[in-house]
């Protein structure tokens, strides 16, 4: 199941795929995500990253951006799509932390996992959260990480801790209201998925 998913999710961003095929394709991803059968999604998602990365010079996915992939999945995956009680976020963080381990070297790789990391929705579990600290201090200490990157890592270990600050913003009437990640995301929701659907019909 989990090799075929990510032939179909590979095939949905490839550029190269037919518009009617893509268009099938993501019908059938929105059905998975709306069923609550996200398991299956989650799972698929490091053997695409993988095929992504070693795919040919010259194929068309190569065109395919690590964080639309990312974004895609994080999306899909929220708490709230699915089965009462469960939280793909938690293994999926994981998965990140566990793949940013084995790429200390690949300054996009950090890059685009750690920023995404930003906007899991984390379960409240002290032991979970201790052994993801953990992980973020190894990624910190050992890999060769841009400022930026080790500003998200450092972010997403605040707010692992309750230390994170929400960065207030200015709206045009001078009024300052604060803003948390998830907040922003949770209105997009379902809506990531269709958007990305609509996209791949123009």
């Amino acid at each position: 199941t989990r090799d075929i998913l990510s032939k179909f999710l590979l095939m949905y961003f490839n550029p190269a795929t037919d518009a009617q095929i893509t268009q099938i394709l993501g019908i059938f991803l929105e059905n998975i995500v709306m069923r609550k059968k996200q398991e299956c999604l989650h799972d698929a998602l490091v053997p695409t990253i993988v095929t992504l990365l070693e795919a040919p010079h010259d194929s068309p996915l190569r065109e395919v951006k690590l964080e639309t992939v990312l974004k895609y999945i994080i999306g899909a995956t929220r708490p709230v799509f699915c089965s009462n009680g469960l939280n793909l976020h938690n293994t999926l963080s994981m998965k990140f932390l566990e793949f940013m381990r084995e790429n200390l070297e690949n300054k996009d790789i950090l890059k685009v996992f750690s920023k995404e990391l930003l906007v899991m929705e984390v379960s409240d579990d002290p032991l979970l959260k201790k052994d993801m600290i953990k992980q973020v201090e190894i990624v910190l200490k050992d890999s060769s990480a841009e400022q930026r990157t080790k500003k998200y890592l450092c972010d997403f270990r605040d707010m692992l801790n309750g230390t994170y600050k929400v960065p207030l913003k200015f709206s045009s009437t001078a009024q300052t209201t604060a803003i948390t990640i998830g907040e922003e995301e949770e209105e997009e929701g379902l809506e990531n998925i269709e958007e990305e659907n609509d996209k791949k019909l123009v």
